[in-house]
């Protein structure tokens, strides 16, 4: 169980000390800690005189008052409104009283429950638990019933305990004025890899063990045979994704979508050997990596696609099933290209006529030639802005007073006869990419566009000054949602985290020489004159 030190802390306060509200800050699983409380509070009152009665609030669903209350109310009971009985709440002694009015009907509705309940168990005691869900949605809806919550075993007189779990900080929920109760405080930190891949793996058996619409002897998706491959599987997704997501339940919502897919081919070559007579044996450790290789890169497209939830993971799947013949093709090319090369060489398969997914399950005809005239402007300014040093720019695209642009100065290699006893300098087309802000490449845009698309612009009478129109587009929406899409193709990495704040966002020019050769030529782009060391 995730967590389970900090779930046994929690119960241990629940049920044994006087504690009326505890918060609970988990960062990365708040529903599996929730989940795992409920659980621990239903076997502690299994196993003691102590009558548990927990009920969870969600602070997105309860979004009024009257709803927040009749859930409590009825949850602490297990009542569920009937329609047939009128889709009535319940009510003590039958007296159809109502708990959902005000604050103080709510407060006369707990004491009349854990009256209630204390007639049922009479050979015990009895605790009331209110576990709520995203407090801080409650904060913003609903603010005048936080400080309540915070006392209601002080305002009831009745044994009663409210917990709090947020992925945010008491101190951003906390109401003003200092009216809330001080909790006892509970964080809980990320899990580890190997304890979010055992989580993982055991929902995977879970789920093996109650699946009965395939034998024991049958080998499918979900077969017991296959725990120590999905081990392997979930170990690498998460590697691949944990920078971005480190919850267990996302974590495992991609590999729903992606395990079927990973496992198709050994399952395929499974069928057709089957007919020779042979049983099921595991891959080898050389198919295993190889099948890791091939499917590595999908998991980033996945993520991005199944994260926002703008795919279901069975729509995913469908979309992304592999070919028939990628045992053969993983064979035949033995060496795999890594995550940070992808979108060259997707691209160079684009310029050879080649169709193929990038990601995403989506077919790309006529790849780079396809891409709009800004786009390809960008990708121009941004292998630039990746080749040339920083302190370049301004002779390679500064302008003097007569308007004409600074010329690179010309290199010429004179023979010396000193010994050079420092560090040998690296060419930067050897060195690869540098990373660049983002306000560089626009800078870089823009000279561009001001010296080769003057000429193919609809004339703007509005526009008098020099330079003005340019500012205008590399302004633009458009300009931004473009770097966004490369971004998404592989064609532009950014380096820099998508949550920070501080200072432009990074990136990093992803296409060959030969590619950036070719759009220059399409745009009427001199690249080997924008170059400080050209190729």
């Amino acid at each position: 169980m995730l967590n389970a030190e900090h779930i046994q802390l929690v119960l241990d306060l629940l049920c044994l000390g006087p504690s009326s509200f505890i918060y609970i800050n988990d960062i990365t699983c708040p529903n599996i800690t929730s989940s795992h409380l409920a659980s621990a509070l239903a076997e502690r009152s299994k196993d003691s005189d102590l009558h548990v009665h927990h009920v969870f609030v969600d602070g997105v669903a309860c979004f009024s008052s009257r709803i927040l209350f009749d859930t409590v109310i009825n949850g602490l009971l297990d009542w569920i409104p009937s329609w047939n009985e009128g889709c009535s709440n319940w009510s003590a002694d039958d007296r159809q009283e109502r708990y959902n009015e005000s604050l103080d009907g709510f407060i006369h509705g707990i004491r009349a429950v854990s009256s209630h309940l204390q007639r049922e168990h009479e050979d015990g005691e009895v605790k009331l638990v209110l576990i709520v869900k995203k407090p801080e949605r409650l904060k913003d809806r609903l603010p005048e019933v936080i400080v309540p919550l915070t006392r209601l075993a002080e305002t009831s007189q009745v044994d009663v305990s409210v917990v709090f779990i947020s992925e945010t900080r008491w101190e951003e929920v906390r109401p003003p004025l200092g009216a809330a109760l001080d909790p006892f405080y509970v964080d809980i930190p990320a899990p580890t890899k190997e304890a979010t891949v055992q989580h993982i793996c055991s929902n995977f058996i879970s789920s093996s063990e109650d699946d009965t619409s395939h034998s024991e002897s049958e080998i499918h998706a979900y077969s017991p045979h296959l725990e120590p491959l999905y081990h392997h599987f979930i170990s690498v997704l998460y590697d691949s994704c944990n920078p971005t997501i480190k919850d267990p339940q996302e974590l495992q919502y991609i590999a729903s979508a992606r395990w079927p897919g990973f496992i198709k081919p050994i399952l395929d070559e499974y069928e057709r050997s089957r007919e020779d007579g042979e049983s099921f044996n595991l891959p080898s450790e050389d198919v295993r990596m190889r099948l890791t290789r091939a499917f590595k890169p999908s998991f980033i497209g996945a993520m991005e696609d199944l994260h926002p939830r703008t795919f279901s993971a069975a729509d995913w799947c469908k979309v992304n099933v592999p070919e028939d013949d990628i045992m053969e093709k993983m064979y035949r090319t033995p060496g795999l290209t890594s995550p940070s090369r992808r979108g060259l060489d997707e691209l160079d398969n684009d310029l050879n006529g080649v169709v193929n997914t990038k990601g995403k399950g989506r077919a790309k005809e006529g790849g780079i030639d396809s891409l709009p005239r800004q786009s390809k402007f960008i990708l121009v300014a941004s292998y630039i802005a990746s080749s040339n040093p920083a302190k370049t720019d301004l002779r390679m695209f500064g302008r003097g007073v007569d308007e004409k642009k600074r010329k690179r100065r010309v290199q010429t290699n004179r023979a010396t006869t000193k010994v050079n006893t420092g560090p040998v300098k690296i060419p930067q087309p050897l060195a690869g990419p540098s990373p660049f802000p983002l306000d560089r490449m626009l800078a870089i845009l823009g000279a561009l566009l001001e010296d080769n698309d003057v000429d193919t612009r609809i004339p703007a009478s509005e526009y008098t000054i020099a330079g003005e129109y340019t500012d205008m587009e590399i302004g633009r929406v458009g300009t931004y949602a473009a770097v966004i899409e490369l971004t998404t193709l592989r064609l532009l990495h950014r380096t820099t985290a998508t949550d920070k704040v501080d200072g432009p966002p990074m990136f990093k020019c992803a296409i060959s020489n030969d590619i950036a050769t070719s759009l220059a030529k399409q745009l009427g782009v001199g690249l080997n004159e924008l170059l400080w060391d050209p190729v």
